[in-house]
């Protein structure tokens, strides 16, 4: 079995950074640029209460 490097702190938390979000900063910057959302603050209210806060429930956590 090849010997693999050990990962440094900083690496593994680039690499826990980028894995938490790309996916929820993916799901909120596409509903962003969605034909029906001007950015009024009711709509910014439901964006945060119906997908940022489920996202931060729900996110699995880190290993």
């Amino acid at each position: 079995m090849a010997d693999t490097p050990v990962p440094s702190r900083a690496t593994r938390a680039l690499h826990l950074l980028v894995h938490a979000f790309h996916m929820p900063a993916f799901i909120l910057i596409s509903g962003c640029f969605s034909r029906s959302f001007t950015a009024r603050p009711h709509q910014i209210r439901r964006l945060v209460t119906g997908v940022a806060v489920p996202c931060v429930v729900f996110e699995p956590p880190p290993r």
